[in-house]
């Protein structure tokens, strides 16, 4: 019984988010129709620009919401040998105007005799640009972020260290539970799902790793993790990133 209701749950939440995805679709597209037909006041144009950032808010909780019900109902990871130098650049690159706009120095250290990980890439990739994404967010301008990684006793050892504002004592236990957000002054106009950390502690247990945090008020915050550096028996190879190697 228990598992049937999971899976009616996985099928309610993945059919609702799906039926909600078309009117919030529709409702950017008239916003933009609205920007293009009229000429609107300086308080109108503030009104347009909340209205889609409340609709892209949407559109990420819902996105979210599957892909938590994806991974709970039991994820297919494609491994592939993954080069992580390349994937933390990749990711640092398309999270550019974020650090731009924050002036934010971005600093990679990987260790030069760690060999490529046995991963999905795309997932390693999402826990990635999590990590590194929140780092940016909840560090004030002109903050440093972090990204090292070193092999050690069978595992690569990842962290993404920031010196923002860091996560209280009381707080700390609750990060990575659902829908769970750090609740201040000082983050009240920081969006967010509550959900991207969840989603970052399931697919690093779902490779076999392991999550922990370090923080202090006012000093920063280190999310670290690990990987093994040895593919587990009976895993799906992604065949045409095999053939790329």
């Amino acid at each position: 019984p228990f598992k049937q209701i999971d899976r009616l749950k996985t099928e309610m939440v993945a059919t609702t988010s799906h039926d909600l995805k078309n009117p919030l679709g529709a409702i950017l597209g008239y916003v933009d129709l609205i920007n293009m037909t009229n000429d609107l006041n300086e308080r109108g144009q503030e009104y347009m620009r909340r209205v889609q950032r409340a609709v892209r808010l949407m559109r990420q909780l819902i996105d979210d919401l599957l892909d938590m019900a994806r991974i709970e109902s039991g994820i297919r990871l494609l491994y592939s040998h993954v080069m992580l130098r390349k994937l933390v650049n990749d990711v640092v690159d398309s999270l550019d105007m974020q650090i731009s706009e924050k002036d934010m120095r971005i600093t990679v250290m990987i260790d030069a005799s760690l060999p490529p990980i046995p991963a999905d890439e795309f997932r390693l990739g999402q826990v990635l640009t999590n990590l590194i994404g929140n780092a940016i967010k909840y560090t004030p301008p002109e903050g440093e972020v972090t990204i090292r990684a070193v092999p050690r006793d069978g595992l690569a050892h990842i962290a993404v260290k920031d010196n923002g504002m860091g996560i209280s004592p009381d707080d700390q236990p609750q990060v990575f539970e659902r829908f769970f957000r750090v609740r201040n002054e000082r983050t009240d106009g920081i969006e967010g799902t509550g959900l991207g950390l969840a989603i970052v502690k399931s697919l690093v247990q779902a490779h076999g790793g392991q999550i922990g945090l370090e923080s202090r008020l006012g000093e920063g915050s280190t999310f670290s993790f690990t990987l093994p550096l040895a593919a587990p028996e009976g895993v799906t190879w992604d065949e045409e990133a095999a053939e790329g190697d």
